[in-house]
């Protein structure tokens, strides 16, 4: 690096406008945070992984590389989506509908077998910390036995009377079983409404991300 570039941010740049050569990135162009609930075989436990997090453990709750026992946030926006997952559990496509999935593997001459698709519950988010205050956007995907808790979440939500991003939720590990074994799932519970600030920020967000009709 140049001994001559300023390292900190010049006064002349304190009161410039922070959007311009950014018009044409949208919320599809940012990369968000997901926040995650680590299982067994998440690829952030294993050592031998791109996406491996050191401080990780099962039961732990991810958002990016960061590790949190419980998390906080308002719920953006809600969709449903249909990705595929090949064998090793990499995306293989992301689809609005089941029929536009299947179609696609049927296009590419992909098995059905070791390319699955998973319904899934897409929530939009902003991450906030235990006072409300705002983090930063992530995204939650909810899928197989957390589909529940993601309709019990959206019940929830509309029973507040207030805008899906004018609340706060607090999202906690809990340990469930079957037959089969066991896994983690997460405990979500209203524990309030963010600060003024956040929820204009908040629903500036929901404006980026909703389809524009949603927004207007």
């Amino acid at each position: 690096m140049s001994k001559n570039l300023a390292t900190k941010q010049p006064d002349y740049l304190t009161n410039v406008d922070n959007t311009l050569g950014n018009e044409n990135v949208s919320a599809d162009d940012l990369s968000i945070p997901e926040i995650k609930l680590m299982q067994s075989m998440s690829n952030e436990l294993k050592k031998t992984h791109a996406k491996y997090i050191p401080d990780a453990k099962v039961g732990d709750i991810t958002v990016g590389s960061d590790v949190f026992d419980e998390v906080f946030v308002t719920n953006l926006y809600y969709k449903k989506e249909y990705p595929i997952f090949d064998d090793n559990r990499g995306m293989v496509g992301n689809f609005k509908t089941r029929a536009a999935a299947e179609a696609y593997l049927a296009e590419q001459g992909l098995s059905t077998a070791s390319n699955r698709i998973v319904e899934t519950a897409t929530h939009a988010c902003l991450h906030v910390n235990a006072e409300g205050k705002a983090l930063g956007p992530a995204i939650i995907r909810m899928s197989s036995t957390k589909l529940r808790v993601s309709n019990d979440w959206n019940a929830e939500i509309t029973k507040t009377n207030v805008p899906r991003f004018a609340s706060v939720w607090k999202l906690t590990p809990v340990e469930q079983s079957n037959a089969k074994g066991s896994w983690y799932n997460y405990s979500i519970e209203n524990v309030g409404y963010p600060d003024e600030d956040t929820f204009n920020f908040a629903k500036a967000q929901y404006e980026s991300i909703a389809p524009s009709s949603a927004a207007a």
